[in-house]
């Protein structure tokens, strides 16, 4: 069940794809794309590793929450 809360925010995650292809082509809006990108695949693989304090936490109130 954790995975699988960790899958379904890696999902939400990669939404924000969406919203960087909205900005506009400029060398420095695809400086900031790239960066980005970056940064979300580090933070996709802390999630998915259960490397994120915050996901964990999160995971633990919805199940305690139960």
């Amino acid at each position: 069940m954790r995975e699988e809360f960790r899958n379904k925010v890696v999902e939400f995650m990669n939404q924000f794809e969406h919203t960087l292809a909205s900005f506009p082509n400029s060398p420095e809006s695809e400086k900031f794309k790239a960066r980005s990108r970056v940064l979300l695949q580090k933070e996709t693989q802390r999630v998915l590793a259960g490397n994120n304090n915050e996901v964990e936490k999160r995971y633990n109130y919805f199940v305690n929450s139960r």
